[in-house]
């Protein structure tokens, strides 16, 4: 395998005045402040559109690597790559009462299509009936036994350790702990940048959640 001498791709505004639309793309050794140093050779032509295609939609483009790949264009310098711990995260309870611990946000590392976090329920608990406005989720149980009660005849979804389940945005739900003894915890991905931000409460289903929770409850007993 050829050995490609490290550089840096830089981004350079045109000349004001100058027949091409684009910026000038060109590599170099010492990336200006503000732009990350990833060594990218001048191979990666693929690098070089991606970031004359976005130039006038961006007001800066940083390129981001470790030198094994292809660097990044990503929007800001409020975007970063970092790891977050959910021990470390401060947990909040929800508006459809439920414990939340929002790890992956635009606060805490500039995301803006996605996050995640950590949500817990102790044993035998009940959400309030909602649904998401605009966001998409997705929801895998580390620990415990969860059923999500879908859409206005609350249909039982089951899933446990290892199983996704998938909601849309604007189907109401109802989250709960399957379980009577253990809590239940899981991670909840969401297409919400804020985690938590456009719950609507829907309140003309939580009458019929305990009849129907009791009624799931009594079947897993007689089975």
């Amino acid at each position: 395998m050829t050995a490609h001498a490290a550089s840096v791709w830089t981004v350079v505004p045109q000349r004001r005045g100058s027949r091409h639309r684009g910026p000038e793309i060109s590599p170099t050794r010492n990336a200006p402040d503000g732009y990350a140093k990833a060594p990218i050779h001048p191979g990666f032509s693929t690098l070089e559109k991606l970031i004359a295609r976005q130039w006038r939609e961006w007001s800066s483009v940083r390129i981001v690597g470790d030198g094994s790949a292809p660097g990044v264009a990503m929007k800001s310098a409020v975007k970063q790559v970092r790891v977050i711990k959910s021990s470390d995260s401060a947990e909040t309870i929800g508006r459809q009462r439920q414990r939340l611990i929002p790890c992956i946000t635009t606060e805490t590392c500039g995301a803006t299509g996605i996050s995640a976090g950590m949500v817990t329920m102790p044993p035998g608990a009940v959400s309030k009936a909602h649904y998401h406005a605009h966001s998409e989720i997705v929801v895998v149980c580390l620990r415990g036994r969860a059923v999500t009660l879908i859409g206005p005849d609350l249909t039982p979804y089951f899933h446990g350790p290892g199983e996704f389940i998938y909601i849309p945005d604007g189907v109401v739900h109802v989250a709960v702990n399957f379980e009577e003894a253990d809590d239940l915890l899981a991670v909840e991905m969401r297409t919400d940048p804020l985690f938590n931000d456009d719950v609507v409460l829907t309140p003309e289903y939580d009458a019929r959640v305990p009849e129907v929770v009791v009624r799931l409850r009594l079947d897993r007993a007689g089975s």
